[in-house]
């Protein structure tokens, strides 16, 4: 029961600091707003099944890459999915 309230601690404590997109991000980047969202989730509900999730400020667009490589493999995320996650990560990773 105790690890069961310490996942729950842990997935929920991260996904609230995952930056929520907004319509200056959209502005910014030129994805829709409505993609980096679906991006956001997808980055969710595939990654923290296995992981903690990372912010994307805690990566450079290149480490990001390279990462998500190994990621599409691993957790079997098809192309577009990953590229969701990939526009959602990138718009706020480090420069």
């Amino acid at each position: 029961m105790f690890l069961i309230i310490l996942t729950e601690i842990t997935f929920f404590s991260c996904a609230p600091a995952l930056y929520l997109p907004s319509k200056n991000d959209s502005e910014q980047s030129g994805i829709s707003q409505d993609s980096l969202k679906i991006g956001r989730t997808l980055y969710i509900n595939n990654c923290s099944s296995c992981h903690n999730l990372h912010l994307p400020q805690q990566y450079t667009k290149q480490n990001w890459d390279t990462i998500l490589i190994i990621m599409k493999i691993k957790a079997k995320i098809d192309e577009r999915k990953l590229n969701l996650i990939k526009n959602y990560l990138l718009v706020k990773s480090k420069k």
